[in-house]
This record gives C-alpha cells, sequence and structure tokens, in this order.
C-alpha cells in the first residue's frame, strides 16, 4: 500500500490516522492509539510522576505512593524493600535516574529525600543532603541530574547545586565541578555532549559552562560572543533549555513573569525560528512548558500542564495531544510529569491520572471516520485500478485509486431517481465481461460497463423485491445472487432462475476452487450448493455431532482456503474439511479475542483476517497461531470498521463498517525480527516475591523441602511484541516436553518432590521465528534431613551398630552364663569337691578307728561336722550371688549385716554396723557382688578367728562415685608386712583387684586393725 494521505471531498474527511503508514509530507496532524495503565490494572496511585526502563527492560514507575516494576502484564509493589537496608519509602517518587552500574536513584520531592536503590536485590540505601548555606527554606523543589562522566548532581531550585560525594557517601555543597555566576539562582541543567558544556537556566537568563576550559558564559561576560546569551528577551527567568540532535535551543522563559514564552534557537544559522507555531494555539486553557523530550527518529515532544505537544519538522508546528474525555485509544491528563522513550522506540507518559504508553513509529494501519453518518456495505478493486466502495446512503458508491488516495472526479454516477439504487449491497466485477454488478435494496440491480460508460437498471422478480446482500460469480462466469428472504437465484443465458429458497437470510455466499457454492445463512447453518446442478451437496449446522458441528446456526462469513478447507465465521471461527466433513472449532478459548466474528477474509499468502467485536486477529493455518492487534499496533476503530472485510488485488486488507473504514497492508504487521529472550520477572514463594535478578546470578536456587510451592513469572520483555508471542515453557524434572503457556504467562508448581529440576522458557513469534537462547533457571528442593545421604548412612551405621550390639548383647549373655556355669563348676569342684573328698577321707578313717581309737573317731567326726557346714555355707553362698533378687546393694548390705552378726556374736564381739544413704543407689554386677561379698566375709572371719577383739565396726559408705568399706576391730592386732597369705589376706588382696580397687590394711600389735576397701562404682 502506497503511503499517501487521502481525503473525501465532501463528507468524508480524515480524524486521525497512522504515522507509520503514511507520509509525514502530507500530515497535518496526527492522533496516536495511547494505551492506558491505571489503578485498575495494578498502580497504586494514578498520579505518576517518574518513569525508568533498566537494563533488563522493566519498566519502573514513580507514583504518589511509591515504587512498582511493570513487565508488561502486572505491576508488582516492593512494599517497603529489602530488610537490610533502609526502608523503600511509600510516597511520591518524583525522579527515577539510572547509574551505570544497574543501581537507580530515588528522588522524593515532598519528603525531600534522596536514595540509591538497587532492583536486583530491592536494596535501598538513603543518601544524606549535607547543607551548609543559611537561610535555605524548606519547601524547596530538587532535582537529581546525572552527567555524561557519572558525575551526580542535586539541585534545591532556584537556591544552590550540590554534588555527590563518592567518599563521604552524601551530597555536598562543597567542590561543585559546575560553575554559576555569582548570584544566579539555578532551575534546570541541561547537558551539551557534542561541545563539552553545560547549559544552565535560572531566574538571571542562560549561562554556559564549558566542561573542558572551565570558563564560565553569559550576558555581560560572553567572549564568544553568542547571540543566544546576549538577547535580553530570552535572557529572563528561565525555565528549561534544550538542545536537540538538529542544534535547535528550545528555550522556555516567564517575561514579565506572567506569560511564559517559547524560544528556538538555530544555533547552525545563529539565528531564531518560528518552530515554536502552535504552541500557544494547542491550548484553550492556561497551561506551563515543563520538559522537551527528542526521540531516537527525531521527534520533539514538550509537555507540562495541559500539554503534550509533538513537533512536525515538515509543517514546522506542533499539534497538542489531548481528551476530554477516556476513550479507547486516546490520553486525558491535567499535567504531563515525565515522557521516557523505551529501546524499542514507544514512549512512555506518566500523567497525573495514569500511565500512559504508545509507539509513534510501528502505528502501521490507517483508520478512517466519516464525518456524517454512513454504512459501508462492501469494496472492489477493479481492473480499471480503482477501488469502488458500496454505501447504505447517498451517495450509494464512493471512489478511490488503488493506492487509496482521492480520486479527481467520480467513476461513476448513479443516474436514477429510485432511492433505493442509492443503498447499495454488493459489488462484483465479471471476470470475462469487466461488468460490474451492483446490489441494492429491494432487489435492484445495476450493471455498468466500465468500457462503455454504459449501465443497466434492472428489478428482477425472482428477487421478489428483496434486498442483494452478497453475489458471487462461478468458474463458468455465471451469477448467483443471495437475497434477505432466502432465495438462491442463479442468472446464465440472460435468465435468472431461483435454485434455492432457505426461507432465511442469507449473509454470505463464498464460491470455493472446486465450483461449490457456500451459503451461511440466519440460524439454519451452512449449505453447500453445487454450482452445476443448483443441489445442496452439504448442510452444517451445530447439532451434527462431535467433529462435524459448527459453533452456531448463524453464519455471517465464509472464506475459502483452498480446494477442500473452509474458514467459517459462525461467531466463532469454524475450519472445515469438505472431503472428510470434519469441522474444527477455534474459539475464545483458543486464543480469539470474542466468539463473534463479523468480517472475515484471507490475503494472497493464505493468512485469514477476523475482525471480532473486541478486536482484530490474525490466523495462521499452518501452526493454528492466532496473533491478536491492538492499539499498539495502531488499530483503532475496527469495532466500528469491522463488519466487511476485503482483500485487494495489491493484498492490502480493507475494512468498513459504521463511518469507519480500517486499511492495513499485512506486510507491515509481519513481524522479521527475532524476538527478545525470555526474562524471568517473578519467583513467588509462597506469597513473597524474591528479588529475580539476584536469583539468575545463582548457579543453582537452592530450597528447603518445605519451600516446594512456587510459582514463575515470565515475559519477553518488548512491549510491542509481547501480545504476539507464543511462549513455551517446561520443568526438567516434572514435564517431558514443552508446553504452551496461557495468557497469564505465569506457571505454579505445588509440593514438587526433592530434587533437582531446570525450568526453561522461550518464546516465538506468530510467523515461527523463536528467540535465540532459551532462559533457564536450575532449582534444587532440599530433601529433609531424614532423606539425605549422610542421614541414610547414620541410619544404617546405627542399624548395624544396633544388630551388632543385640549380637554383642546375646554373645555376652551366652558367655556370661558360660561364665556362670564355669564359676559354678569351678566353685562346686574347688570347693565342694575338696571338701567332700576330706569328708570322704575323714570317714574312711573314722570307719577304720571306729572300734580301735575313739577318741581318734570322735575328733574325725567333728572334722566332718565342720567340713560340711563349710561346704554348705559355700553352697548358700553360690546360689546367693547368682540369685537375681539379690542385685541391689540394699541386699548385699544385708547379708554382709547377717552374716557378720551370726560370726561375731557368736565370739562374744560386739559390732557397729553402719550404711549410709547413698549406699542403696550404687549398681554392682554379679561377679562384683560376689567378690565384694567374699572380701568382706574373710575379713570379718579373720575377725573372728584371730583378733581376740571386744568390738568390731563396719562401715558402707559411697563418695563421689566409689563404694568404701571399711572393718575395724580393737583386737591384739599384726604386723601388716609380716603377715603370710595364711590368714586368707592374699585372697582378699586378688578380690580387691578384680573389683578395680585398692584395700588398705592398717593395723599394729595392741592397737587392733583397720581394713579399708575403695573400689569404683556407677
Amino acid at each position: 500500500m502506497k503511503t499517501r494521505l487521502f481525503h473525501f471531498i465532501g463528507c468524508l474527511i480524515f480524524v486521525f490516522c497512522s504515522i507509520g503508514a503514511l507520509s509525514q509530507s502530507r500530515l497535518s496532524s496526527t492522533r496516536f492509539a495511547f494505551t492506558r495503565f491505571s489503578s485498575d490494572d495494578g498502580l497504586s496511585s494514578n498520579a505518576v510522576y517518574s518513569v525508568y526502563q533498566d537494563a533488563s527492560n522493566f519498566i519502573w514507575v514513580g507514583s504518589a505512593n511509591g515504587l512498582q516494576r511493570f513487565d508488561g502484564s502486572k505491576f508488582i509493589y516492593l512494599g517497603r524493600g529489602n530488610p537490610s537496608g533502609d526502608p523503600l519509602p511509600n510516597t511520591l517518587i518524583s525522579q527515577i535516574v539510572g547509574n551505570p552500574d544497574g543501581t537507580m536513584w530515588l528522588v522524593m520531592e515532598n519528603a525531600k529525600e534522596v536514595g540509591l536503590f538497587n532492583p536486583s536485590t530491592f536494596l535501598y540505601k538513603k543518601v544524606a543532603i549535607d547543607i551548609k548555606s543559611k537561610d535555605i527554606p524548606p519547601n524547596l523543589p530538587i532535582e537529581l541530574f546525572r552527567d555524561n562522566k557519572g558525575r551526580v548532581f542535586l539541585m534545591l531550585k532556584y537556591r544552590l547545586l550540590m554534588q555527590y560525594n563518592e567518599k563521604t557517601k552524601s551530597f555536598s555543597e562543597d567542590n561543585v565541578e559546575i560553575k554559576m555566576p555569582p548570584g544566579w539562582r539555578p532551575n534546570r541543567i541541561f547537558e551539551d555532549v557534542k561541545t563539552k558544556s553545560f547549559w544552565i537556566s535560572s531566574d538571571s537568563g542562560i549561562a554556559k559552562f564549558d566542561d573542558r576550559t572551565k570558563a564560565l558564559h553569559y550576558r555581560g561576560h560572553n567572549p564568544e560572543k553568542n547571540p543566544l546569551l546576549e538577547d535580553t528577551m530570552v535572557n529572563q527567568f528561565v525555565r528549561n533549555i534544550f538542545i536537540d540532535s538538529k542544534r535547535r535551543f528550545w528555550i522556555f522563559n516567564w517575561r514579565w513573569k506572567r506569560v511564559q514564552t517559547p524560544f528556538c534557537y538555530d544555533e547552525p544559522s545563529r539565528s531564531f525560528t518560528k518552530d515554536t507555531t502552535g504552541i500557544g494555539a494547542s491550548s484553550n486553557a492556561y497551561y506551563e512548558l515543563t520538559n522537551v523530550m527528542e526521540m531516537k527518529k527525531g521527534m520533539i515532544w514538550i509537555y507540562g500542564l495541559e500539554v503534550m505537544l509533538n513537533f512536525n519538522d515538515s509543517l514546522h508546528r506542533f499539534s497538542n495531544n489531548k481528551n476530554e474525555f477516556i476513550d479507547n485509544f486516546g490520553i486525558r491528563y491535567t499535567k504531563i510529569n515525565h515522557m521516557m522513550e523505551d529501546r524499542e522506540g514507544s514512549a512512555w507518559v506518566a500523567t497525573d491520572q495514569g500511565l500512559y504508553f504508545f509507539s509513534p513509529a510501528d502505528q502501521q494501519a490507517l483508520n478512517v471516520m466519516f464525518k456524517n453518518p454512513v454504512s459501508i456495505t462492501s469494496f472492489l478493486h477493479t481492473k480499471e485500478k480503482h477501488i469502488w466502495i458500496g454505501c447504505w446512503g447517498y451517495p450509494g458508491l464512493r471512489f478511490m485509486t488503488e493506492d487509496y488516495m482521492p480520486v479527481k472526479k467520480p467513476v461513476f454516477k448513479i443516474e436514477s431517481t429510485d432511492k433505493d439504487y442509492y443503498l447499495v449491497w454488493s459489488l462484483v466485477q465479471h471476470s470475462k465481461t469487466g461488468e460490474i454488478w451492483i446490489g441494492c435494496q429491494a432487489g435492484k440491480l445495476m450493471i455498468h460497463n466500465p468500457a462503455t460508460g454504459k449501465t443497466r437498471y434492472l428489478h428482477p422478480p425472482e428477487f421478489d423485491g428483496k434486498t442483494l446482500p452478497i453475489m458471487a460469480e462461478d468458474h463458468e462466469g455465471n451469477m448467483w445472487f443471495a437475497t434477505w428472504s432466502g432465495k438462491i437465484v442463479k442468472y446464465n443465458n440472460n435468465q435468472f432462475r431461483i435454485v434455492q429458497d432457505f426461507k432465511t437470510q442469507v449473509y454470505t455466499l463464498t464460491l470455493d476452487k472446486g465450483g461449490w457454492l457456500w451459503a451461511g445463512t440466519n440460524q439454519k447453518g451452512l449449505y453447500a450448493i453445487d454450482s452445476k446442478t443448483g443441489n445442496v451437496v452439504q448442510h452444517y449446522t451445530k447439532t451434527n455431532g462431535p467433529g462435524k458441528s459448527i459453533f452456531s446456526n448463524y453464519v455471517s462469513v465464509v472464506s475459502a482456503y483452498n480446494d477442500s478447507i473452509l474458514f467459517v465465521g459462525s461467531e466463532a471461527l469454524n475450519i472445515i474439511n469438505k472431503k472428510n466433513n470434519q469441522v474444527e472449532q477455534v474459539s475464545l478459548e483458543q486464543g480469539l479475542p470474542s466468539n463473534s466474528i463479523k468480517g472475515m477474509t484471507i490475503d494472497k499468502t493464505g493468512l485469514l483476517w477476523l475482525a471480532t467485536s473486541n478486536g482484530l486477529s490474525r490466523f495462521n493455518y499452518h501452526n493454528h497461531n492466532i496473533t491478536n492487534f491492538t492499539r499498539k499496533d495502531g488499530i483503532i476503530n475496527i469495532e466500528n470498521a469491522g463488519d466487511v472485510a476485503y482483500c485487494d488485488r495489491n493484498n492490502n486488507i480493507v475494512f468498513g463498517g459504521t463511518s469507519a473504514m480500517l486499511i492495513l497492508d499485512p506486510s507491515t504487521l509481519t513481524s522479521r525480527s527475532v524476538p527478545a529472550d525470555v526474562t524471568i520477572t517473578d519467583f513467588k514463594l509462597f506469597d513473597t516475591y524474591l528479588p529475580v535478578d539476584s536469583l539468575l546470578k545463582l548457579k543453582t536456587v537452592e530450597m528447603g523441602y518445605e519451600q516446594n510451592s512456587f510459582s514463575i513469572s515470565f515475559a519477553s520483555l518488548s512491549y510491542l511484541q509481547r501480545d504476539k508471542l507464543v511462549y513455551y515453557y517446561k520443568m526438567e524434572g516434572i514435564d517431558t516436553g514443552w508446553v504452551r503457556a496461557d495468557l497469564s504467562l505465569q506457571v505454579n508448581y505445588t509440593l514438587l518432590p526433592p530434587g533437582h529440576y531446570t525450568f526453561k522458557v522461550r518464546c516465538e513469534t506468530n510467523e515461527g521465528l523463536g528467540s535465540k537462547h532459551i532462559t533457564s533457571m536450575r532449582l534444587y528442593i532440599e530433601p529433609p534431613f531424614w532423606k539425605k545421604w549422610w542421614f541414610l548412612a547414620l541410619v544404617l551405621m546405627a542399624l548395624g551398630a544396633l544388630t551388632y550390639f543385640i549380637h554383642r548383647l546375646r554373645v555376652n549373655k551366652l558367655l556370661a552364663v558360660e561364665k556362670l556355669r564355669l564359676r559354678v563348676a569351678r566353685d562346686l569342684h574347688d570347693d565342694m569337691g575338696s571338701t567332700l573328698s576330706t569328708i570322704n577321707i575323714l570317714s574312711t578313717m573314722a570307719k577304720a578307728k571306729i572300734a580301735t581309737d575313739p577318741v581318734r573317731t570322735t575328733e574325725y567326726i567333728s572334722k566332718i561336722t565342720d567340713n560340711s557346714s563349710r561346704m554348705m555355707e559355700s553352697m548358700d553362698d553360690i546360689v546367693w550371688s547368682i540369685k537375681p533378687s539379690n542385685d541391689s546393694m540394699q541386699k548385699i548390705t544385708a547379708r554382709m549385716r547377717e552374716f557378720a552378726t551370726n560370726v561375731l556374736e557368736a565370739k562374744d564381739i560386739d559390732i557397729s554396723f553402719r550404711v549410709d544413704e547413698g549406699v542403696n543407689d550404687v549398681k554392682l554386677d554379679m561377679e562384683a557382688r560376689r567378690d565384694l561379698f567374699l572380701l568382706f566375709k574373710e575379713a570379718v572371719n579373720n575377725i573372728a578367728k584371730y583378733s581376740a577383739c571386744k568390738n568390731a565396726v563396719i562401715h558402707v559408705s559411697c563418695r563421689q562415685k566409689r563404694l568404701i568399706l571399711i572393718i575395724e576391730d580393737d583386737g591384739i592386732g599384726f604386723f601388716a608386712e609380716d603377715a603370710d597369705s595364711g590368714n586368707g589376706l592374699g585372697n582378699m588382696q586378688k578380690r580387691a583387684d578384680a573389683l578395680k580397687g585398692r584395700m588398705q590394711i592398717n593395723s599394729e600389735p595392741g592397737k587392733g586393725t583397720q581394713i579399708t576397701v575403695n573400689i569404683p562404682v556407677t
């Protein structure tokens, strides 16, 4: 489509159009299509003051309620930020200025606070403002400025300039590197990168500071004789100065302190121009010009209070952009606070009534609206290279060149007094004769011959006086007509003949490549008619059964794709394969913006273009991708212009409807650029957003086993292409293949089992161009400690140790039993065996002497009695020591008391037996109990046999985990070192050693004896 502006003489005028499809040289005024974001979309406040795009392409928004991040689909509120830093202010953020290292300066004008914010970690740090000057009003506006060298300055407007000190991490009045004339009060500084200078605007005028020579130039001190600095009209109360790429100086000042005056000074010609034309005339209200922005392609914007002006270089004038009322594509505001161009060339506008987005260079459609009400019914691109437009209303037909430019005179004029001929419904040019058939109201028909200029006006009775909404020509040159009443009429051999009567309205009559005519009806479905026989060969309704039914019986439009595939609009889109009668439905669930298709046509490349009640879409049959076009693409009035769709001979798509037209070149809406790599925009663990940039820097994101429910959001941060991309993701470890993402661009994972995962995401355009790289994030969910290898190893080791312990316990028990058996056997053998042998010998001797020596026999019998008694005692000791009920110290001390009492009292020895309370808590095993008792027994027997004492004292105590047994008497005593083992002292020492204790004997002749046994216990 040629890029030229056109207009109709008379009732057709352009209200708005797209600069991307039209020549700037003919553009007198441009209306852009804006997308608005408000608090309904997640903004914390509609009062937006600043906007910034970071290195990751996120959009940061400063509003009256703090800082938010935007990824194209949602606004993220950061709360108080990272708790490791200072609390992130939730007050008005007037400026966001980026640093090369990725951090951002935040300026809170109302709070008079400045701080550094890290978008990767959400860490915010306040920066001190060290004001030493006196008489500085607390309510001065503050503004931050960073130059090309990275130096950061803070201006307290109309008072002083401060500079950021890296060492002290504060703003200071000392050593400011930009100098100003004495007494001047600055309000704005512009860096001239080309000349390495700074231009300072103030209430005293304009000053220039050369950063290379450190020279200062201003009126009255102007060695360069710069006429701009000398002009007295300009140099008073200067509000702003801006230098564009053409070296034009845009200056706003307040002459007489009342009227704001714009100036444009052209440096190459050293003169003032009239390029400020249109600024004052653009607003009927009081306005203020506050800022200037130049876009990469040179478009100049001036904005402020009640104005948002764009400059047309061809016409050398400004036009204002403002709507009094919010519509679907305009912009409304009282004040524009900030404008920013992103990396794709789109503009973001911060206003007091929301955040706006638009792309001047990428709105590729021509939107036309008519001044007077008119309804467009049909289009025709004739062989004579004219565009015919059928209208329901006078003059019935309108004409344009095939470049959609106005014609100098009408191509055809209806010459009839019958008003029905001015209500045109359908247009067809006969392929063989070149005649143009024009279907009209009430069954009227015009046949115009462009070659001769003659026109026939017909009113065939076969039409029954009903409107002719649609006509078609078959492959043999026969003409077919459909009437509102449902009749299908065929014209051949100069005769009209009724072929079918469906008795309901017929909306469409389309010829496919196989020679079938497809008639879409009101509530009776779709009929296929053989053009040769006139018979109905197929009929599709919504009740034909699974896989064979159309979405609705209301069929409004049909387009033939090839000899077997048809696209049918019956509210939703239906794809019919006439060879196997299969029907595939494409509706809202598959990505259509609406289940109400109005106009539909196929371009020369096979792409299907659909106008719905909710926007324009393109359908690619090969991959079934649906691309929706919005205001970002300049599609403004499709809701009004979508009733009729037509593809002309040059492959331009034209839509028409109620007082509106939309003309577009499909090639301009086909993306040939590779989409940007997908960015993981958010990682939400339960209800907490984690800093994504910090997570992506990690080789693997490690989470505890209880942190296994999270959601991942992603997007290709292209704000122009975003709605036209298809996203695919997979979680390696769960998904076996790629999964197509839904419109939310968020994936939720719940209760993932522990393990290693890799989340991958990519995107592609509807044309099949994929992002260069696959974005991935490695995840590791740690198992609970009871599933970790070291714990399992410990468990196995513990089980092994327990098994070994049980085994050893069993073995030890068996060994203890065996040991007990051996000991009992040894004791029985040693004590009982020897004693029985002695008794046997004594018995034999007594028997031999009983007759000859009665005295000796009596002695032998007495010895037998003693040995029997000792044997009984030994047997009693053995039984007592192995009996489990005697394990307690209470039982041991009771037996000791009993034994001592029996032995010593028989010798008339007074006994004192004392046991401390702590002794009863001592635990002794069977061997220790036996050895202790036998040691005690030996000592008591020695007292009874050899001490000749009157008193004996026995004391059992427990101190510091040692059992102490003291046995003493007041007998004759002896020298311990001279004593032999005959008294059993050796056996006592052996038993003390077996108890791992110590035995001490203190004795002297005539002083009695004391035996102390000290053994360790638990």
